[in-house]
């Protein structure tokens, strides 16, 4: 998902990039595309990227919908170091993949993406939700982790996990 929404940001103006990041310009795009490259390149190394994962709720903070969470630490120079803790409804509701369900359609893919932003961009939960989120101004847009997860289910086509 984060190659898919990386390419489509680095490939020129869209109207889902403007309904998410609220600015077409290319320097926008261009720093979009950065940072979905980041989320790609941190959920695609093996053994492990530089944040670590629980599928257990180690700290007890689940409840009242929380699907997963994290925490992160800033390492300086723009990088962070997150621990992401998945809540046991994160594997009991959601699908394992998109199901074709449009821009709104979220998943264990589109979570654990929003999930690794928070542990490599430091971006917060500012506005949960595509609504929400289309309402933010362009700062707040790059800074909300829902922001980059609903860009990305709408330029993944397919999406296999």
């Amino acid at each position: 998902m984060a190659t898919a929404a990386a390419e489509a940001a680095s490939a020129g103006s869209d109207a889902a990039f403007q309904e998410f990041f609220m600015d077409n310009s290319q320097s926008t795009r261009s720093q979009v595309a950065a940072a979905f490259r980041k989320v790609a390149d941190e959920c695609s190394s093996t053994p492990g990227g530089s944040g670590t994962s629980f599928c257990t709720d180690q700290r007890r903070e689940c409840g009242g919908g929380l699907l997963a969470y994290t925490y992160w630490q800033d390492r300086g120079r723009d990088e962070h170091f997150g621990t992401t803790y998945y809540c046991p409804i994160y594997f009991e509701t959601l699908a394992p993949q998109s199901q074709g369900a449009g821009c709104n359609d979220q998943s264990q893919a589109s979570n654990t993406l929003h999930e690794t932003t928070h542990a490599v961009l430091a971006t917060h939960d500012i506005a949960y939700g595509p609504q929400n989120v289309r309402r933010l101004s362009g700062s707040q847009a790059l800074q909300n982790a829902d922001s980059y997860t609903y860009y990305a289910i709408c330029k993944s086509v397919v999406v296999l996990f």
